[in-house]
């Protein structure tokens, strides 16, 4: 039994000692594999530098450890430092955390900083959380890196005291498709710090809180071609943003405005879903609020708040330079607007307004095209666009007990910017609006007569009550309103 026994230390020690000596064996095939990705890393432009490199792990694995580690890549110049990180490999990816603050130095662009001397020389962000991981998988059809944090806080340092940015998330993830063209991003909570002194004007600031954050960003284009070209130049390919937030507040303040406009706002959202695209030059946006709150304070004065129940927005257009006109549309809807009751108390304390829930509908169809790159205009230059054609299908507006909608359409003879077309403005309640106004202050009695006077030289009764009709003309020998000539 005693003889057993010691063959069986002498076996375990013996296995051991080979176990151990195959870790050793094995740690060198890690640092010469660091080193294979580190040659990886400077053929595509970086160099990785660091202060010290360990490998840990034993018995059951290796972490390669670095400490004050640095990329620098050299078209740009940006360089990356990370005071800790750790790096180790599963069945499937190779994990790294990181500890301490990562650092990214970007230079500037000498064109930028020519086309607004503003900009600083040098952009730092600066990031720090806890739990921060990241995965780079082996490369294979669909696999994509991602990052992990339990909290993470991103802030831009623009070299300038009187600008500020700063993004914390909590339980954030996000990928990044192995193409490199698609991104992800999905938060439990998020807020967003930012300030501003306008030189001469007023000291800006602004923090927006949002919950269930998800956010998607993909382009598909050759890989020769700059996203830029792709936006803004009408390059072959498409770009697509989604973002949504379950619930979203934004708070500010204005303090030291030269018009005397000082005062702290407040915007509070429900559902919040916004879409963007890009295709051969052409651009889509479409956003939806729900069951929002717009609130504004004024230095020494009460709050006003309006109620909003639902939003939406949907623009498009041409982003890039073209020879021909390309069809672009704006689309807006409020619905169920209410003002809250310390705004009535202010315009109007006697209750002479109706205060039913208000509305506004625009719709318009644009035919237009772009004669210059937006991207590479000087700051201030508004786009160079030719607009050729406006279809008005409906701008309509349901307020204060009376309704009023436009329609039309207008054709815009170019080089010479001369609009011609009709267009259509109905209205019903205007005459019982004036009553109330009046009632409520809005109006005086010779305000009043003037109104009636216009509302009969220019509007045609539409049937009995209070509804009513103009037509508006225009061409090159000026506006006719309902066929006589403006005056």
């Amino acid at each position: 039994m005693r003889r057993w026994l010691i063959w069986g230390v002498l076996a375990l020690a013996a296995g051991a000692a080979l176990w151990t000596a195959g870790w050793f064996w094995g740690r060198s095939a890690v640092l010469a594999r660091a080193d294979a990705a580190a040659e990886e890393l400077a053929a595509l432009g970086w160099t990785l530098s660091y202060g010290t490199r360990e490998v840990d792990g034993f018995p059951l694995g290796y972490r390669v450890r670095f400490q004050d580690l640095g990329l620098v890549e050299a078209a740009s110049g940006a360089l990356v430092r990370v005071p800790s990180a750790m790096a180790a490999r599963d069945d499937e990816a190779l994990v790294v955390g990181v500890a301490g603050p990562l650092r990214l130095d970007m230079p500037v662009p000498a064109a930028w900083q020519v086309a607004d001397p503003r900009l600083p020389r040098v952009v730092t962000v600066i990031a720090e959380g806890e739990g921060i991981v990241v995965r780079v998988p082996e490369a294979a059809p669909g696999s994509s890196q991602s990052l992990r944090a339990d909290s993470l806080a991103v802030t831009l340092d623009l070299k300038d005291q009187a600008q500020s940015v700063r993004v914390a998330f909590e339980a954030m993830s996000a990928s990044r498709a192995a193409a490199g063209q698609a991104l992800a991003l999905q938060a439990g909570a998020l807020v967003l710090d930012a300030a501003s002194q306008v030189p001469d004007g007023p000291a800006v600031t602004i923090r927006a809180e949002a919950e269930g954050v998800e956010v998607s960003a993909s382009a598909l284009r050759a890989p020769e071609v700059p996203l830029s070209d792709l936006i803004y130049g009408g390059a072959a390919g498409a770009a697509t943003v989604l973002a949504k937030s379950a619930a979203l507040t934004v708070e500010g303040a204005i303090v030291g405005d030269p018009l005397g406009m000082d005062g702290r706002f407040v915007v509070e959202a429900g559902a919040t879903d916004a879409a963007g695209s890009v295709r051969d030059g052409l651009m889509d946006l479409d956003a939806e609020i729900a069951a929002s709150r717009w609130a504004w304070t004024a230095a020494n004065q009460p709050e006003l708040a309006v109620a909003v129940e639902t939003a939406a927005l949907t623009m498009a257009g041409p982003l890039a330079r073209s020879d021909t006109p390309k069809p672009g549309q704006l689309r807006l809807g409020l619905n169920g607007v209410v003002a809250e009751d310390s705004l009535w108390l202010r315009v109007d304390p006697n209750a002479a307004l109706p205060r039913d829930p208000a509305a506004l509908r625009v719709a318009v169809d644009v035919t237009a095209r772009l004669m210059g790159r937006i991207d590479q205009l000087p700051p201030g230059v508004p786009p160079p666009f030719e607009i050729s054609n406006i279809m008005v299908e409906e701008v309509a507006v349901d307020a204060l007990g009376a309704s009023a909608r436009a329609s039309g359409d207008i054709e815009i003879v170019q080089p010479v910017v001369v609009p011609t077309g009709t267009i259509e403005v109905s209205a019903e309640g205007i005459a019982g609006l004036a009553d109330n106004l009046t009632a409520a202050g809005f109006l005086t009695p010779d305000m009043r007569q003037t109104f009636d006077a216009i509302l009969q030289v220019y509007a045609r009764p539409a049937g009995d009550g209070d509804s009513w009709v103009t037509e508006i003309e225009t061409g090159i020998e000026g506006v006719r309103v309902n066929g006589q000539p403006l005056q």
